[in-house]
C-alpha cells in the first residue's frame, strides 16, 4: 500500500490518534483547542472532516501507515464502558486511510487496559485477586506523567491475559485493520533495585511457577537473579505467543503484530521484562519500533544497538525478517527541525533500520515539519 511516487525510499511511518481519548471531566482531551495555537493529534473525533483532513496531509507527506492510538472502550470489546463521540472513528479512518494507501495498524497501551474495565467487571470487582505485587508483597501500582494512577495487573494470572488478548482480537476481527501494534507491552519500570532490576512480579501465580521449575524461592534469591528475571520476562512472551494464536489471518497471511522497544536489551529486561530478543528469537513479533526520543547521533546508537543485539543471535528464518522500525520524536523539541529531523533519518538508516516512524502527528503538525517527511531518503 506504499504511496505511489513515493515506492523506493525506505517505509516512513506515524504515531497518531484516531478515537480520541477522555480525560476524567468527559471532555475530549486531544481536542484541538485544548492548547491554543497548537494542533492536538488530528483534530476532533466528532467530525469525520478532521480525519479526513489528518491522512491527506499523511498522504501528501507520503506516510506509509499510521499507528493509531485507541481507547480501549472503541475496541468493540464488551468488557470496557461504551464510548461517546463518533461511534466508529477507527472504521470511517479506515476506509479513508485504504483509500489514500496506507495501512493502519492500532494500538493500546496494553499494561492499562486490565484498568480501564467496567466498574461490574470481574477484574475490577475483585481487583485485588488479580494485581501484581511487589517484593515485599504489596500491591504494584503505576503513578504519574500521561496515565494517572493505578493498580498493576499480573499477566501471571490467565483472567489478565485473556482479557488483553481478546481486546485486540476483537478489535482486529471487526475492523478492516491491517495489523496491530503493542504499546507498553511490558511492566512499568518503578519501583527498581539498586541493580535498577524491577521489583514487581511476584505475584503468586508466577513466584509459584518459578518454584515448581526450579525449586527455588524467589524471596530467598536477589530480585535481579538472571534466571529469576528471565522467568519473570517470560510472562510477557507468553501474552504476546497467546496473542499471535487468536489473531485473525489476512488474505491467508498472519496478522502483523508490532512492539515498541527500547535500544539496549539488558536495561530493557532488567526495567521492564521487555524482552524483544527472544520475540524476534520465537517470531512471535513481526515488527520493532524502539521511541527513540534523542537527538541524531543517539538515534543511531540506538538503533545500532537492536541490530548488533538481534545479529548475534541464532533466529529461525522466519524470525530472521523481522523488521526494525526507529521511531524519531518530532516532539519535545528533539528533532523539530528540517537538519534535525533529517540527520535523525540519516543516522537511523545509516545504522541498520528498515524506515521511521514519526512520533507524532501533532509534532508535524505543530513544527511544520510535514514537507520534511515527504522529503526523506530523497
Amino acid at each position: 500500500m506504499s504511496p505511489m511516487h513515493l515506492q523506493n525510499r525506505p517505509f516512513v511511518g506515524l504515531w497518531s490518534t484516531i478515537h480520541l481519548r477522555i480525560d476524567i471531566e468527559g471532555r475530549w482531551a486531544n481536542h484541538a483547542t485544548e492548547h491554543p495555537g497548537e494542533w492536538s493529534q488530528n483534530g476532533h473525533p466528532e467530525r469525520t472532516e478532521d480525519i479526513r483532513y489528518f491522512l491527506d496531509r499523511c498522504a501528501a507527506s507520503g506516510i506509509d501507515r499510521i499507528y493509531a492510538s485507541l481507547h480501549p472502550y472503541a475496541t468493540g470489546h464488551p468488557a470496557y464502558p461504551k464510548p461517546k463521540g463518533l461511534p466508529n472513528a477507527l472504521g470511517i479512518a479506515v476506509d479513508a486511510a485504504h483509500e489514500r494507501r496506507i495501512e493502519v495498524h492500532p494500538y493500546l497501551a496494553v499494561f492499562l487496559l486490565p484498568g480501564s474495565v467496567r466498574p461490574d467487571h470481574p477484574l475490577k470487582a475483585h481487583a485485588e485477586d488479580f494485581v501484581e505485587r511487589t517484593r515485599d508483597e504489596r500491591p504494584a501500582s503505576y503513578g504519574g506523567g500521561d496515565h494517572g494512577e493505578g493498580r498493576i495487573y499480573s499477566y501471571g494470572y490467565d483472567e489478565v491475559r485473556r482479557l488483553i488478548i481478546e481486546t485486540y482480537a476483537t478489535l482486529a476481527r471487526t475492523q478492516n485493520v491491517d495489523g496491530v501494534m503493542l504499546d507498553y507491552i511490558r511492566y512499568p519500570g518503578p519501583p527498581q533495585d539498586a541493580t535498577g532490576t524491577t521489583l514487581v512480579g511476584y505475584a503468586p501465580p508466577i513466584v509459584e511457577s518459578f518454584h515448581r521449575e526450579t525449586g527455588r524461592d524467589s524471596f530467598a534469591i536477589p530480585n535481579d537473579d538472571p534466571a529469576w528475571i528471565a522467568h519473570r520476562a517470560g510472562y510477557v512472551a507468553r501474552l504476546i505467543r497467546e496473542l499471535r494464536d487468536a489473531l485473525p489471518t489476512r488474505d491467508g497471511r498472519l496478522m502483523e503484530i508490532s512492539a515498541c522497544t527500547g535500544g539496549d536489551i539488558d536495561l530493557d529486561v532488567r526495567s521492564c521484562f521487555r524482552d524483544w530478543r527472544t520475540w524476534v528469537r520465537e517470531g512471535i513479533v513481526d515488527t520493532l519500533c524502539p521511541m527513540l526520543y534523542f537527538p541524531p547521533e543517539q538515534v543511531g546508537r540506538e538503533t545500532r544497538m537492536i541490530q548488533d543485539t538481534l545479529s548475534k543471535e541464532a533466529v529461525p528464518a522466519r524470525a530472521a525478517r523481522y523488521k526494525l522500525y526507529s521511531a524519531l520524536c518530532v516532539k519535545y523539541g528533539i528533532l523539530s527541525t528540517p537538519e534535525l529531523l533529517h540527520e535523525g533519518y540519516r543516522q537511523a538508516m545509516a545504522n541498520g533500520a528498515d524506515g521511521v516512524c514519526m512520533y507524532r502527528a501533532d509534532g508535524l503538525e505543530n513544527t511544520g515539519l510535514w514537507e520534511e517527511v515527504r522529503l526523506l531518503g530523497t
